[in-house]
């Protein structure tokens, strides 16, 4: 059955747009360069795109980060990357490892470029981690806040992309960086780099001196900015006991997941994107793996995101457990208001139908939908099954269910008892100006009204029936009428014995019609009565016998 008493107020759309994030492809996909440090007697690039060439630094096996080391004697060992090699970066990070005592000078870590032309990553004779960029000038040139010569490992990135650059060590941003050029917000990287033929060296300067006297381990260059949760990830798997290198495949159980349920039907949300710190991660298939590992102990902020969901953020999550986003595409409030007075009903609970949902004030839905509140009893009031189309994505609907303690059951039927499905019945409140309509498909409406209160009903069923109406006052708990609706542009005919005004049955009455124009209709009964609704607006004359009875004719005229 179907309730049409309602109203819908559309509030305002809801989505939170989340603005300035840029995705990115894998962590593995953007590594254009990584060293593992793991052969002894060459420099091998795992992706397989820039082996270096070993100049004096001695493999130190067992003693690296992961796995082995390439040891630098701070005299005259260094390792090249390749002439030209990364020129193409306007953006990107540089990853590594590094294990060092006290400095008594600059000691490189990593350079490129030549004379007026380069980029330098090195350590002060302080220890403090230093960078700067020079193209005819300093582009920007930092040292940072916190020393690393202390004999123990350091891990260090550098990035930088179209919003600046950063520092990170030991998996921390450096926020405290001194600036002596530019600022965290300067950009440029080594495309900035004008010149060719560019040096590109592990462990000296571009120079040819600054040689590092230290061990280094797993060097990666990437092609973008790494994200902190990124940053965090590459920390953590140098950690003992989290061994990861490229091509980066953590033990999946090890990796803090992402999924998400939409609460309408509880199903799994299969496409979506979670921005974590400024870091975009994708799924198709349900399952979103980060490169965060579970025992991490940062906190971190996620953003979901799906143009068809309504996009939720929450802030200082800790990843030692996998995180589920609950979200929806719009949803509705309900507020159950009393038949006539309009006076609001606590305390009702409604069954939505299509979702398993059972509340009193709100529902999840999807978007553009028909959502069935169905069928119920709630103390002294009737709830019927209220039908409404869902708004779109993000909307918040407030729908108004308007109840009654006492129920009005229709039935209807033709005049020779067929049921009628398809009809509906409008209600006035006699006195007032309110009416209220409801439809059926089903032959039956069980219709929720105040009791001491007097009604007009009206029934129609199309335009093949005529309407019928009663008055009534509901006075007991409810009231069931069956109406009996005619049909348009039928006779109903009773033959009548002149004798004693009873109905002639068991014998056979044959009635012709014959219309204005001559056409005919032949009809006939043994039960004394007829009905038929075959016949077009005329002026018809029906001649009509029956065995042991006198002919006999009469004149009607048919209107619609």
């Amino acid at each position: 059955m179907e309730n049409r008493s309602f109203k819908l107020l559309l509030l305002p759309l809801c989505i939170l747009l989340l603005s300035g994030m840029v995705a990115a492809g894998t962590l593995e996909d953007d590594t254009i360069a990584y060293y593992k440090s793991d052969v002894t007697g060459s420099f091998p690039d795992a992706t397989n795109t820039y082996n270096g060439t070993i100049s004096g630094a001695t493999f130190s096996n067992g003693n690296g980060i992961i796995n082995s080391a390439y040891s630098y004697n701070g005299v005259s060992d260094y390792i090249s990357l390749g002439t030209d090699a990364f020129n193409s970066l306007s953006e990107g990070s540089i990853s590594l490892w590094l294990k060092t005592d006290a400095q008594v000078s600059n000691e490189y870590i990593y350079a490129y470029g030549q004379g007026a032309h380069a980029f330098a990553f090195y350590l002060d004779n302080n220890g403090y981690p230093n960078v700067w960029l020079y193209e005819g000038g300093y582009v920007y040139n930092f040292r940072a806040s916190i020393t690393i010569d202390d004999d123990a490992w350091h891990h260090l990135v550098f990035t930088v992309n179209g919003s600046g650059n950063k520092l990170y060590i030991d998996g921390t941003e450096d926020t405290s960086r001194v600036f002596s050029t530019g600022s965290s917000s300067t950009t440029g990287f080594l495309s900035t780099i004008t010149t060719t033929g560019n040096a590109n060296n592990l462990g000296r300067d571009y120079a040819g001196g600054g040689n590092i006297d230290a061990l280094i381990d797993e060097i990666a260059f990437l092609d973008r900015s790494a994200s902190p949760a990124e940053v965090t990830y590459l920390y953590d798997g140098g950690l003992p006991g989290l061994p990861q290198q490229y091509p980066y495949t953590p033990d999946s159980s090890a990796a803090f997941e992402v999924t998400a349920d939409n609460l309408f039907n509880s199903s799994s949300i299969l496409n979506f994107s979670v921005d974590i710190d400024g870091y975009i991660y994708n799924t198709t298939n349900g399952t979103l793996i980060t490169e965060l590992l579970q025992n991490s102990t940062s906190l971190y902020n996620l953003s979901f995101v799906n143009n068809n969901y309504y996009n939720i953020t929450v802030n200082n999550i800790n990843v030692s457990s996998n995180y589920k986003f609950n979200t929806y595409q719009n949803w509705f409030n309900v507020e159950s208001r009393e038949l006539i007075t309009n006076n609001t009903i606590n305390g009702i609970t409604y069954n939505y139908t299509q979702s398993n949902q059972t509340n009193s004030t709100q529902f999840y839905s999807d978007a553009g939908i028909v959502a069935t509140l169905e069928n119920n009893v709630n103390g002294s009031y009737f709830i019927q099954s209220t039908d409404i189309t869902t708004g779109g994505i993000g909307s918040n609907d407030t729908v108004y269910v308007y109840l009654g303690s006492n129920l009005y059951n229709v039935t209807a039927e033709t005049i020779v008892g067929s049921p009628i499905n398809t009809f509906t019945v409008n209600v006035t409140v006699e006195n007032t100006s309110q009416s209220y309509e409801y439809s059926t498909t089903t032959g039956e409406l069980n219709i929720a009204l105040l009791k001491d209160y007097n009604y007009t009903a009206v029934i129609t069923s199309g335009v093949a029936y005529n309407p019928d109406s009663e008055n009534f006052i509901l006075n007991g708990t409810q009231r069931d009428i069956s109406f009996t609706l005619k049909a348009l542009n039928t006779v109903n005919i009773t033959f009548l014995s002149v004798h004693d005004d009873s109905v002639v049955t068991g014998v056979n009455i044959s009635a012709n019609f014959i219309t204005d124009d001559g056409t005919l209709y032949n009809f006939s009964t043994e039960t004394g009565t007829m009905y038929e609704s075959l016949l077009a607006p005329y002026t018809y004359i029906i001649s009509y016998n029956a065995e042991g009875y006198s002919q006999g004719s009469y004149t009607f005229t048919l209107v619609n």
